[in-house]
């Protein structure tokens, strides 16, 4: 078997892509990988590219996320064309002009994801829970020096958003920018459950475009439906990260890792990034509490931060996700908190009670070592497509 691996561009390359290439080599599953960035080159390059290479030679083409040009590519050379979906979701214009087409093999984390696009007749989606690379997290032995270096009672590994809201409500009407913020409000009061699907309909995507030409008639500006719905789903995941983190700061060692400086986080040591290989599990394995702070636009999946804290030995608590708590049990393996004050309460009590904590965090690690390896994730895939 050989499998033709495409990657992103070395300045944005995919972390989650070694892990990936890794599980194959430990699978004995032979691949070449090609680089294209479609924001920089091209796209009669990727043309070229794929007329020069024999499609014959190939089990498949695989990579993470969804690409439209991938998959007319490989559909009009006959190579089966496996996706493993990251982000959800996808946010790709227009996914589903070419989503349909037979050479296709879509895998989302989301099981809600995945069952919208089955219900609109497009039988190339299935449902796959992201994975671990358990073999790599199995040599990790964080030194003394490293846990003293990360030590810390609550941490999180994100971003908080720097999104296109605060722009975009600038050119809103007020009734529209009352009627975003109280969706936004009344999405971050919901935990397990999601409505900005139904409460952002077309009759308001047609009101707000003829503003915008209102405004400007010569603006090029439009937007569509998944387009707002992907900034207000921003706009609330960062709200409510700022709330909690305030919430905890106050009350709490907390260390925020992320590429920017919040000044508004009140009590929030603000740390930068952090390595996803060399410093992030030890950060896991060396905080009490890790959060978990999901995007809303995760409706239903697990994020590869929860998977990545359980696999380092860490102590999971995690917004209410309804595949979290079907594949591990609450309280036993990870412990999710279902509103603002309920978290800061469970981070009171988890911290006093150090024994417990511990076991939860070794029996979630015991937990995603047996039943969530990347090597078994990919295997289902390979049987899905027949290869």
């Amino acid at each position: 078997m050989k499998v033709l691996l495409y990657d992103w561009s070395a300045s944005r390359g995919h972390l989650y892509k070694n892990d990936i290439w890794d599980t194959f080599n430990q699978m004995g599953i032979a691949y070449d990988s090609f680089l294209f960035d479609f924001e920089q080159q091209d796209i009669s390059e990727l043309e070229q590219f794929f007329s020069e290479v024999t499609p014959r030679k190939y089990d498949f083409c695989f990579s993470i996320n969804y690409f439209p040009e991938i998959s007319k590519m490989c559909q009009h050379y006959g190579l089966k064309y496996i996706s493993w979906g990251y982000d959800c979701p996808f946010n790709v214009r227009n996914i589903e002009d070419t989503l349909g087409n037979s050479c296709n093999y879509v895998f989302c984390f989301d099981r809600i994801q995945a069952e919208s696009y089955q219900r609109q007749g497009f039988d190339t989606v299935y449902h796959l829970p992201l994975g671990v690379n358990v073999s790599r997290y199995k040599n990790l032995h964080p030194a003394d020096a490293m846990i003293k270096k990360y030590a810390t009672q609550i941490s999180f590994i994100g971003s908080l958003y720097q999104g296109q809201y605060p722009a975009l409500t600038e050119i809103c009407n007020q009734y529209t920018k009352g009627y975003l913020d109280a969706v936004i409000n009344a999405q971050q009061q919901l935990y397990g459950a999601y409505i900005l699907n139904e409460v952002i309909d077309e009759p308001l995507i047609e009101s707000m475009n003829a503003y915008f030409k209102e405004l400007d008639p010569n603006t090029y500006f439009q937007l569509d439906k998944p387009g707002l719905v992907h900034i207000l789903d921003q706009e609330t995941s960062r709200r409510e990260r700022l709330v909690l983190l305030n919430l905890l700061g106050r009350r709490f060692d907390t260390v925020l890792y992320s590429g920017q400086d919040y000044p508004m986080l009140q009590g929030v040591k603000c740390c930068g990034t952090v390595n996803y290989f060399d410093e992030m599990p030890y950060v896991f394995a060396a905080s009490n509490i890790n959060l978990n702070i999901s995007v809303k636009g995760i409706q239903s999946g697990i994020p590869l931060r929860a998977f990545d804290i359980m696999a380092s030995g860490g102590f999971l608590l995690s917004n209410y996700q309804a595949e979290l708590v079907e594949m591990f049990s609450y309280g036993e393996e990870m412990v999710v908190y279902e509103s603002m004050e309920d978290a800061v309460e469970k981070c009171y009590f988890y911290l006093e009670h150090e024994d417990l904590r511990r076991k939860i965090a070794d029996n979630g690690k015991q937990k995603v070592f047996e039943e969530h390896n990347m090597a078994d994730r990919i295997k289902i895939m390979l049987e899905v497509a027949d290869v």
